[in-house]
């Protein structure tokens, strides 16, 4: 199984903002609504997101440049590591290779 890693960059909001948390929550909503036909398990907190995908390699590869282009077709940047077997989001390491997952 490989990792996506998404982290979205561009949001013009400040967190704390009085409507910043359900703005991103909108623009994640949507974003996740065209990310929908890639075959992807997609998860988004604020502007961090996640996606975890059993594509070998190549494909995987193929998908984080169709993630690329749909979010650069919505006017935002975004960086992306593919291909990863453990990863830290947020506040947790996950590790799919061994299963656990922890605090960092």
């Amino acid at each position: 199984m490989a990792v996506l890693v998404v982290l979205v960059l561009g949001f013009d909001v400040t967190m704390g903002s009085f409507d910043g948390a359900e703005t991103c929550e909108l623009v994640g909503l949507y974003l996740l609504s065209q990310l929908k036909n890639l075959y992807i398990n997609v998860g988004l907190y604020r502007d961090d997101g996640l996606a975890v995908t059993t594509q070998i390699a190549i494909e995987a590869e193929s998908t984080k440049k169709k993630i690329s282009k749909i979010f650069k077709d919505n006017g935002f940047n975004i960086t992306i590591e593919a291909n990863k077997k453990a990863v830290d989001f947020l506040d947790i390491s996950f590790d799919l290779r061994t299963g656990p997952y922890k605090p960092y």
